[in-house]
């Protein structure tokens, strides 16, 4: 018997709202990258990141997400947050200089608290760290200079 070639992984994700860099974010992770980088210091947009937040939880290869001054915002990190948990497989999520706050850093700590989350330089210069993939798992909060 032959094996079957697998199809390539398809999801429908409207693409037409979304700026470039939430773009390159959804094609990298299609392409089955393991780790992405969200283009530092371009924002996103509402569509960029429901398009971000529909394709991460099915490309099982991705297994790190950075932002870095990419205007997530409080509700777009938590976007984010809610597909990682259903990826499963990706094991670390950085969000740098994107204005969250202190509430949705530690909400995105206890929300992913089986992974590695770093949160650093927003308005409040909290780093939000869950030791990854451990069953006594804490989140910590360290000032930053």
């Amino acid at each position: 018997r032959r094996a079957r070639a697998r199809a390539p992984m398809r999801v429908d994700v409207d693409l037409s709202h979304c700026s470039c860099a939430g773009r390159d974010v959804v094609r990298s992770v299609a392409r089955g990258d393991a780790h992405v980088h969200a283009a530092h210091g371009k924002s996103l947009n509402a569509a960029d990141v429901v398009a971000i937040a529909r394709v991460v939880p099915h490309f099982k290869s991705l297994r790190s997400l950075t932002f870095e001054r990419n205007n997530l915002g409080a509700h777009g990190a938590l976007m984010i947050g809610s597909a990682v948990v259903r990826s499963k497989k990706l094991t670390h999520l950085c969000i740098f200089s994107d204005n969250i706050g202190s509430a949705t850093a530690h909400a995105l700590a206890a929300l992913l608290r089986d992974m590695c989350v770093v949160v650093s330089g927003d308005a409040t210069a909290d780093d939000v760290c869950s030791t990854a993939r451990s069953s006594t798992a804490t989140a910590t909060t360290v000032p930053t200079a």
